[in-house]
C-alpha cells in the first residue's frame, strides 16, 4: 500500500511519460493497430508502472469506443443506401476522438494523468 501511495506522488520518468504518450497516439496507426499498440503497451507496463497503464487504458476504451461508433456509422449508412451519411457520421465520431488522443498524449508526455470523460479505467480507476 506505501509503495502504491508512493508511486502515484511521484513523477513520472521520461520513459514512462514517452510511453504513455505512445500508447495515446496509437491513434494515428493504420488498420486494428490503433487498438493493439496500446494493448501492448498496457501489457507491458507491469503493475508497477500505474501511469502507464492508465494511460493506455484509456487510449484503449476510447479506440474500441470509435471502432464501435465507426462501425454503426456504416451499418446506418448501408441501411439507408447513402454514403455521405456514413461518411459523415465517420467524421463525426472520428473528430473528437482525435482530439481526445492528441490532449491525452499532450498531457502524459507532460506527466500529468488525464481521464477522458466518459471512458472507463482513467486516473481515478
Amino acid at each position: 500500500m506505501e509503495t502504491e501511495k508512493n508511486q502515484q506522488t511521484e513523477s513520472p520518468g521520461t520513459a514512462e511519460r514517452v510511453a504513455a504518450a505512445a500508447a495515446q497516439v496509437g491513434f494515428f496507426l493504420c488498420g486494428i493497430g490503433y487498438v493493439v499498440l496500446p494493448l501492448i503497451i498496457y501489457l507491458a507496463a507491469g503493475k508497477q508502472r500505474a501511469f502507464v497503464r492508465a494511460h493506455a487504458k484509456q487510449a484503449i476504451f476510447l479506440q474500441l469506443y470509435m471502432l464501435a461508433g465507426i462501425a454503426i456509422a456504416c451499418i446506418l449508412g448501408a441501411l439507408v443506401d447513402n454514403t455521405t451519411l456514413a461518411a459523415v457520421l465517420c467524421a463525426v465520431i472520428s473528430i473528437p476522438v482525435l482530439c481526445a488522443a492528441v490532449y491525452g498524449a499532450v498531457k502524459a508526455a507532460a506527466g500529468e494523468l488525464w481521464h477522458i470523460p466518459a471512458v472507463p479505467g482513467g486516473a481515478g480507476a
